[in-house]
């Protein structure tokens, strides 16, 4: 019953798994988890099927464990969310951890692609709509072996010259 009190459940102790919300399940888990004071609690995408107050809830209760527990908890997920509650994030890319440094030039580069194919996508809107007669577009290839953010700051700068 301490693992329940700890995670709020003591009232659902003889309910049923389906007589439960998503979070409160997720509670559960933890639960068990804790049942047998682990050194470190491995969780594979705890707030992947929750809503965002649930998630909070949950990594608040995750937090608490690591302080006052003096557990470790490892955690993989998809959700920024969690960047708030841990003390180290560590990111993968075809399974191999990211530098600090390699995240943020990805994540420039995405935001550069993002940026072009709104420009673009706003001047072929702009031309469709414009009375005049459009000016025929050039198709070009780029080479695999560009990058995403050279490519991106060539569509910029070839729609700034044709605007």
């Amino acid at each position: 019953m301490e693992c329940l009190e700890l995670v709020g459940l003591t009232k659902w102790a003889d309910h049923r798994p389906y007589e439960m919300s998503g979070g409160q399940q997720q509670r559960v888990a933890i639960a068990r988890a804790v049942a047998n004071s682990p050194q470190m609690i491995i969780a594979d995408e705890p707030t992947g099927e929750l809503d965002s107050r649930t998630a909070t809830e949950i990594l608040g209760l995750f937090q608490t464990l690591v302080k006052e527990r003096h557990m470790t908890m490892l955690m993989a997920t998809h959700d920024s969310l969690s960047d708030e509650f841990v003390d180290q994030v560590l990111r993968l890319k075809d399974g191999q951890i990211m530098t600090h440094e390699e995240f943020l030039a990805e994540e420039e580069a995405e935001r550069a692609a993002q940026e072009a194919a709104l420009a673009a996508a706003a001047w072929v809107t702009q031309r469709r709509l414009s009375p005049s007669k459009p000016e025929p577009v050039e198709a070009g290839v780029a080479p695999a072996s560009t990058s995403s953010a050279s490519v991106s700051s060539t569509l910029l700068q070839w729609l700034k010259q044709r605007q």
